[in-house]
Parts: structure tokens; sequence; C-alpha cells
């Protein structure tokens, strides 16, 4: 019997071992509860449906991707996005509900901000657009994005990042 467990454990952390080296995207997908107003607002706010991906996460911390969406202006320490260590190129994601024009992307990071960050938004599998840039909030066209993605270039540090918006109608 005690074989048996020995053995079942070991099967179970060489399959959790192969699975966190595939490295998988983790994607949270939130329920709406409001409709998008008609002024331009942010877009990518949980409560309107949003799905947000990432490349990694660093769970150890408990920083959860949902944070990203979560609106707050005033986060504690805790609520914000970190990616993984080994992550060398981190790029986090949202999708809105529904295609919508973006014209602004803005980020709230803990220091040290990345260097630069590009901006990319699609509809469907299209890209619509590409910026890069050091700002932390960068004016952008993108008439009728589904996603919105954004790649840090970090030269080996962790992002930390607190908040993602993506503003328009």
């Amino acid at each position: 019997m005690r074989v048996a467990i020995v053995a079942c454990a070991l099967i179970f952390a060489g399959a959790l071992a192969r699975f966190a080296l595939a490295r998988p995207a983790i994607e949270v997908r939130f329920p709406r509860q409001y409709e998008n107003p008609r002024e331009r607002h942010d877009l990518a706010r949980f409560v309107h449906g949003s799905t947000v991906r990432v490349s990694s996460a660093f769970w150890a911390l408990r920083h959860h991707p949902g944070y990203l969406l979560s609106g707050h202006a005033t986060p504690t320490a805790v609520e914000k996005w970190v990616s993984d260590p080994r992550d060398r190129e981190p790029w986090a994601e949202v999708e809105l509900r529904e295609p919508h024009d973006v014209d602004e992307v803005a980020f709230a990071f803990e220091p040290p901000a990345p260097r630069r960050v590009r901006i990319e938004c699609f509809e469907g599998a299209r890209r619509i657009e590409a910026v890069e840039t050091a700002q932390a909030r960068q004016q952008i066209r993108c008439p009728g994005a589904r996603r919105v993605r954004a790649t840090f270039f970090t030269q080996g540090q962790l992002v930390r990042l607190y908040r993602f918006e993506a503003r328009g109608r």
C-alpha cells in the first residue's frame, strides 16, 4: 500500500513538473456584471466580462492575474500580477467581450517598470496595430479591437503590474 502511494505521488509530481515546464498560458474569464457605458471608459474592467491571459505567474507570492482588471484605484501590495522569474518575455492580454474602439492603453507598475512594452491590438487573429513604448500610458488607434496584448521587455526583471487598462468606446 505504501509503495503504491509513493508511486502515485511520484507520477503526479512528474506530471506537474512537465505541465509547469510547458508554461501554458494562464486564463481568467469573468462573467459580465454590467453593460459597457456609451461614454469612453476602461473596457478591460472585469465587470464588463473581460478575459485576462498571462504568460506566467509567480504563484509563490499569491499574485493573481485577475487583479489586473479589478480597476482598484489604490490596490494593496498583494493585488497585482507578478510574472514568473523564469519567464524571459512575459506578456499579458485582455480579451474584450465584443469588439470595441480602443484609443489608449495604460498600466500601473510597481517599480521597476519594464524598459519597453510592445502593445498590440487584434481583431480575431488579424493584428490591427502595434506600438512600442517606454511609457505607462500610450495612445493607440485600434478600431474594432477584440484583444489587446502587452509584451514586457524586462531584461531579466519580474513584471509587477497592478492594472492593465484598455480605454475607449
